[in-house]
C-alpha cells in the first residue's frame, strides 16, 4: 500500500480495553521514556490504517500544574490557572510505529485526527472538554549509534508545529510524576495550541461553565474587576451578575442591568486604589 493511499485510510481511536497490554507494552519497548505510566485524568489512543494495522500510538493526560510558558500564553492569573486547569492536556505519549520516515507526513496527519476528536471524548469520558493541548519535545535525540543529536527551538517538534502548536519557551528541568515533581537535566520544548477555536478567550473570561470556584484557595482566585472585559457588555462581571444574581424587587422602576452597573462603577480593585 502506498503512504499516500495509507494516509487517506487512516484513522484514530481510544483504545479498547482488550488493546492496554498491547498499548503499554509497546510503550515500554519502543517510546524512548521506556515508560507507560501517565498522571490524572487520561485518555489513550490508537492509529490505525485501512487494513486495521496500528501504525502509531498517543496516551493524553492532565495537563502540567505550573508552566510559566503557557500562563503567558494564555494570559493567565494564579487563580485562572486554579479553576480551569483541568481544560488543558498534555501528550504525554506519542509513539509513531514502524522505521521512521517509511509514511511522510504520518506523525501530524495522526496528530490532526487525534485532536478533531479530543475535546469530545474528553467530555464523554470527564463530564468537561479538553481546551488546550500542551506537550514537551527534547532537545537533545540520541541516535542509533549512541551519539546525541541537538536540537534547536526552530528545528523541534515539526510535526506539532505542522497542525498549529506555538512554541512557549523551554521548561525548567522538572516532570511531574506521582506524589510531585522530579528534577531531570534533559532540555525541552514547550509547544501549545487551542484544541477548539476561541479557547484561549474563553479561558479569559471572566467565567467559564467548568470553573472550579470552589477548590480555589481564596487567596488566588481571579479579581474580576481587574480581568480586560471585566465592563464588557456581553461578557463582563455585569452580565455575568445580571444573569446570576436575582432581582428581590416587588417595585422595578429602573432596570436591574442599570442599578449593578452603578453599584460597580463605584467599586475598585484594591491594586487600583
Amino acid at each position: 500500500m502506498s503512504p499516500a493511499a495509507d494516509l487517506s485510510t487512516l484513522s484514530v481511536r481510544p483504545i479498547r480495553g482488550d488493546e492496554l497490554p498491547r498499548w503499554q507494552r509497546l510503550m515500554v519497548e519502543e517510546h524512548y521514556l521506556q515508560s507507560n505510566r501517565m498522571v490524572g485524568e487520561q485518555i489513550r489512543y490508537v492509529a490505525v490504517d485501512g487494513g486495521g494495522t496500528w501504525r502509531a500510538c498517543l496516551g493524553w493526560s492532565a495537563g502540567c500544574r505550573h508552566l510559566s510558558g503557557r500562563e503567558d500564553w494564555l494570559g493567565w492569573t494564579e487563580g485562572q490557572r486554579s479553576m480551569r486547569l483541568r481544560l488543558v492536556v498534555n501528550n504525554a505519549r506519542f509513539l509513531v510505529l514502524g522505521t521512521r520516515g517509511e509514511t511522510p507526513n504520518l506523525a501530524s496527519k495522526v496528530l490532526s485526527l487525534n485532536l478533531a476528536r479530543l475535546s469530545r471524548d474528553w467530555e464523554e469520558a470527564y463530564g468537561h472538554p479538553a481546551l488546550i493541548a500542551e506537550t514537551f519535545v527534547d532537545l537533545q535525540r540520541r541516535r542509533a549509534d549512541g551519539s546525541v543529536e541537538e536540537l534547536s527551538e526552530r528545528e523541534a517538534g515539526a510535526c506539532y508545529r505542522a497542525v498549529g502548536f506555538e512554541a512557549c519557551g523551554q521548561t525548567r528541568g522538572f516532570r511531574r510524576v506521582r506524589g510531585g515533581f522530579q528534577r531531570h537535566s534533559q532540555r525541552r520544548l514547550l509547544l501549545v495550541r487551542e484544541i477548539i477555536a476561541g479557547a484561549k478567550a474563553m479561558l479569559t473570561d471572566v467565567e467559564t461553565p467548568w470553573d472550579l470556584t470552589e477548590q480555589a484557595a481564596p487567596g488566588s482566585r481571579v479579581d474580576l474587576l481587574s480581568l480586560p472585559t471585566a465592563f464588557d457588555p456581553e461578557r463582563g462581571i455585569v452580565a455575568h451578575l445580571v444573569r446570576q444574581v436575582p432581582d428581590p424587587r416587588q417595585v422595578r422602576q429602573y432596570r436591574w442591568l442599570c442599578i449593578l452597573g452603578g453599584l460597580l462603577g463605584g467599586v475598585q480593585p484594591a491594586n487600583r486604589r
